[in-house]
């Protein structure tokens, strides 16, 4: 199959993946690193200068959608939540009303981080319940 070109004007969307989790899940073949926490705000930092560099027929598409995807997203400050989300609107052409999604665990959810993801701009959660029974949690290792 032979695909077309988008047109200029036809909206695109920002993956951003946070590689970090408090451990790995025996099921999980995604690219994580846990008991690096450490190392999230020189990860942000990086991020911050890629989407600085994106090539010009990228950064001048309409963003309809950013996804913080990992990984666990959540583990992630509110504070560097927003340096990403800032950095996206700053360098490429973000609707307004674009949607801005992040993937959360459950654990560690309280309501002032999920207040500072709200302030930050994320208008949508993905929550990884993978179940609610606690003898499959355990069997996932979660």
């Amino acid at each position: 199959m032979i695909l077309a070109p988008l047109p200029n004007d036809a909206p695109i969307g920002i993956y951003i993946h946070v590689p970090f989790c408090a451990h790995i899940c025996p099921y999980c073949d995604f690219t994580t690193y846990a008991g690096k926490e450490n190392l999230i705000g020189r990860y942000v930092a990086c991020v911050e200068r890629e989407l600085v560099l994106t090539p010009a027929a990228a950064a001048s598409r309409p963003v309809a959608t950013i996804f913080l995807g990992g990984g666990t997203p959540s583990l992630l400050d509110p504070a560097h939540v927003w340096s990403i989300i800032d950095a996206c609107r700053q360098h490429h052409m973000v609707a307004p009303d674009a949607e801005v999604t992040m993937e959360c665990n459950p654990n560690g959810l309280t309501a002032g981080r999920l207040a500072g993801y709200r302030e930050a701009g994320v208008n949508r959660l993905s929550i990884g319940a993978q179940t609610l029974d606690r003898r499959g949690l355990r069997t996932l290792g979660r």
